[in-house]
């Protein structure tokens, strides 16, 4: 085994870290209206975004040797990513109770192609 394939937990670890530290900034920026912990989560998001490309390097250097995996990556990113998004899109509609149209907007993907679906755009 060659360096290239070793993998890193504790990158993995921080990088965790990383993406828990953005979620409970951006949760207290929105119901706490602490403005500081937004300029918190450009922190974690940086180191997020940074560990990111070590973790993920692995990958994309099997994606660059042959193109054949470009479609195996980004289905297996689809995969890991969106059914989180749509969990944690649901717990956060039933947790706050806000059945309205913003959850239509978000499940579509469509927040930034209308922007004046509804009124409160976050």
């Amino acid at each position: 085994m060659n360096n290239l394939d070793k993998k890193i937990n504790s990158l993995d670890l921080l990088r965790g870290i990383a993406g828990y530290g953005v979620a409970i900034t951006h949760y207290i920026f929105f119901n706490k209206g602490n403005s500081n912990f937004e300029y918190y989560s450009f922190i974690f998001v940086e180191i997020f975004f940074i560990l990111s490309g070590f973790v993920l390097f692995k990958q994309l250097n099997k994606v660059y040797k042959e193109k054949k995996n470009l479609k195996v990556f980004y289905l297996r990113r689809w995969y890991r990513t969106i059914p989180l998004y749509i969990i944690a899109l649901v717990f956060f509609t039933v947790l706050t109770n806000s059945y309205n149209l913003d959850f239509i907007k978000y499940i579509f993907f469509s927040q930034k192609i209308l922007p004046e679906f509804v009124s409160k755009d976050y």
